[in-house]
């Protein structure tokens, strides 16, 4: 199949990596429920379930922000790895608990673990990447998010009704195998390349990555769109 083709030639890590974005997003069963078990399971009227879901968005903005800080920081492997395990750990506590406002809570705290791993996942494909097959990688990487996000509500609104606990244990679960998957068989070894220029070698330039974002109201407005965009999914 040529959608499937035209991704021959990456390591395999980067479809370590595929298989695990898929996983992962598949284990995402709750958030496009979330509307409805506030209102039907746990009866939230609408202007409430309106400004529950608001403000659990708005505080999932800085997690992208202070996730490419902890991914420029520490080793992106273990990044992963830690956020995935309070991540499972959070979802499967929340399947076990009885529904109400305090297990969303808790669901929702894994959840920002998930966001808080976006950029080191980003940035791990980045680095097991030659620099001409990058595209092709993060075009795999995008493919497998919305394959799991597509799957995602398709098994959830069967568990719905009667077995909606059982999303909350299958979304930890489902992490879990992509962190094994990740742990065994992805290393974060960043590519040796032959460097094009050198500037970036310098590092008494004065640039660095806050005064290049303050010098940029372009970069600014992106950084802000996505991060809106990105706690929407979120």
């Amino acid at each position: 199949m040529k959608l499937f083709s035209q991704y021959k030639g990456l390591s395999r890590a980067n479809y370590i990596l595929f298989i695990g974005r898929i996983v992962t997003n598949m284990g995402a069963m709750i958030w496009p429920m979330l509307t409805l078990i506030l209102n039907k399971k746990i009866g939230f009227n609408a202007t409430e379930t309106a400004l529950f879901t608001i403000f659990s968005g708005i505080l999932f903005l800085p997690a992208n922000l202070l996730g490419g800080h902890v991914a420029d920081r520490f080793n992106k492997k273990r990044v992963i790895i830690y956020c995935d395990i309070m991540s499972i750990v959070l979802f499967v506590i929340s399947g076990f608990l009885p529904l109400s406002i305090f297990s969303i809570c808790v669901l929702l705290v894994g959840a920002f673990f998930q966001t808080l791993e976006g950029p080191a996942y980003q940035a791990l494909v980045a680095d097991i990447t030659p620099a001409e097959k990058r595209e092709k990688a993060f075009s795999l990487l995008y493919l497998g998010a919305n394959i799991g996000l597509i799957l995602s509500p398709t098994l959830a609104g069967l568990l719905f009704n009667n077995y909606l606990w059982l999303c909350f244990i299958i979304s930890g679960l489902s992490i879990s195998v992509s962190t094994v998957l990740i742990g065994l068989f992805v290393k974060d070894e960043k590519l040796e390349e032959a460097p094009v220029e050198d500037v970036e070698e310098s590092a008494d330039d004065g640039l660095n990555i806050w005064n290049i974002i303050r010098n940029s109201g372009a970069l600014i407005a992106f950084i802000i769109s996505l991060a809106f965009y990105q706690g929407a999914y979120s």
